[in-house]
């Protein structure tokens, strides 16, 4: 099924710790890659490694020194998840024949230029493409993921802004799905 590895919810993790920290004491506050390790209790190496490349992709600074660190580079409600998963996880593909063309048919909105808009490689090397009629709902299926992806902002994810696109508002009927299923039971 479709999930996030490892890596992108501990990257998720730290990000939305220095969101809250950001939105509490400032935009500039530093935290340091030895107390995010001991935070959530994962090797340094892997909280360094996250750093740097969320660093190099433009998502944090760093700050060098003995009161050095790492702070957004921009507002949280400007960093996105589609961006996030991007760094760590590489270019979203739901479906293989979604990669390199715009699709600007299937959702006439996005915005061919902006980040997150929906892509489309030929599906030249794909055996079924002559008989596939699921290809055309399949692609518009990506590009809602990548739009829901790219609206989705750290802000929200981080829970320091209501989250407009309505997903952080989980019903008890979903609260209970999700404590049921993060145990392993069936609700049925």
């Amino acid at each position: 099924m479709f999930r996030i590895t490892k890596k992108a919810d501990y990257t998720v993790f730290v990000l939305a710790y220095l969101a809250r920290r950001a939105a509490q004491e400032g935009q500039d506050v530093l935290v340091s890659a030895q107390e995010l390790a001991s935070l959530s209790s994962l090797n340094k190496s892997l909280i360094a490694n996250l750093l740097k490349d969320l660093t190099r992709a433009g998502i944090l600074k760093s700050v060098r020194g003995a009161h050095g660190g790492y702070r957004l580079a921009r507002p949280a409600t400007e960093i996105h998840f589609g961006e996030i998963l991007e760094v760590v996880e590489g270019r979203f593909t739901f479906v293989e024949c979604a990669h390199e063309h715009l699709i600007t048919d299937a959702l006439p909105d996005l915005d061919p230029k902006g980040p997150g808009g929906a892509v489309v490689r030929d599906h030249e090397n794909c055996n079924l493409s002559p008989l596939c009629g699921s290809r055309g709902p399949l692609l518009v299926l990506h590009a809602r993921i990548q739009r829901m992806m790219r609206d989705l902002s750290l802000a929200e994810l981080s829970g320091v802004a209501h989250c407009a696109t309505g997903l952080a508002v989980i019903r008890a009927d979903d609260a209970a799905e999700v404590g049921t299923s993060a145990r392993g039971e069936s609700r049925r």
